[in-house]
């Protein structure tokens, strides 16, 4: 699964006489909608997009896990266990968006002490200012 997706899963079960439909946005927030069914078939669709790379991806879906919970609320809104499973899966978002933030900005200081790489030998100084500006950028953080 993608570091940051949006999901989207359709499932019914005709034994129940239901249809989910589970969204899955940015792995953080998870709505599901049940709704009636009266369908014979066993329906499961979905698709997924890895945000970060805008491409589709495959969702992991098991129609066995989807029959295998009751499709009921098992907690409120404001429940503990969910308040906690949002702050982890937000937690985990907002890593993701700095390790990439702090990814992007070491990329852009070596390219811009450093130039595109062409094989030369790299100058003491140089490496002295690459290290020297991560430095900065790591203080910053952690004061």
């Amino acid at each position: 699964m993608a570091a940051v997706g949006h999901v989207i899963v359709l499932f019914s079960d005709p034994a129940q006489h239901q249809l989910l439909v589970a969204i899955d946005y940015f792995n953080t927030v998870l709505i599901c909608v049940r709704l009636p069914f009266h369908g014979t078939a066993t329906l499961l669709h979905s698709h997924a997009v890895d945000i970060l790379s805008g491409t589709e991806i495959e969702a992991e879906v098991s129609a066995t896990s989807l029959t295998s919970v009751p499709w009921a609320p098992t907690h409120r809104h404001g429940h503990p266990i969910v308040i906690d499973l949002i702050r982890r899966r937000l937690e985990r978002l907002i890593r993701n968006a700095q390790e990439r933030g702090e990814s992007a900005e070491i990329d852009r200081i070596i390219n811009e002490v450093l130039g595109p790489p062409d094989g030369r030998r790299l100058r003491r100084a140089e490496i002295r200012s690459v290290v020297e500006r991560v430095k900065e950028i790591v203080l910053s953080r952690i004061r």
